[in-house]
């Protein structure tokens, strides 16, 4: 992702209360960004529905094809860095 897109990203997670954010001690410029207790448990909650999903892709591609599909994802991806 590019920088804006992280940047307007995380205002969404800091308005909804998911996450917070601090300035690096050592360079101002810098972000630190945690999860807050409420970002702890939507967390939680789509681990199980993230875990459904990658193994629904998985067993209807099988695993061979869904190897391939990922390099080629990386591939994609070092492509328009």
């Amino acid at each position: 992702m590019d920088q804006t897109t992280v940047t307007r990203n995380l205002e969404i997670l800091n308005k909804k209360g998911y996450i917070e954010t601090k300035k690096g001690a050592d360079d101002g410029r810098k972000k630190l960004v945690s999860l807050t207790p409420k970002g702890k448990e939507k967390l939680a909650e789509t681990i199980p529905l993230w875990a459904q999903a990658q193994s629904k892709i998985v067993n209807g591609l099988g695993p061979d094809q869904f190897t391939n599909f990922l390099i080629t994802l990386a591939r994609i991806a070092d492509l328009t860095k």
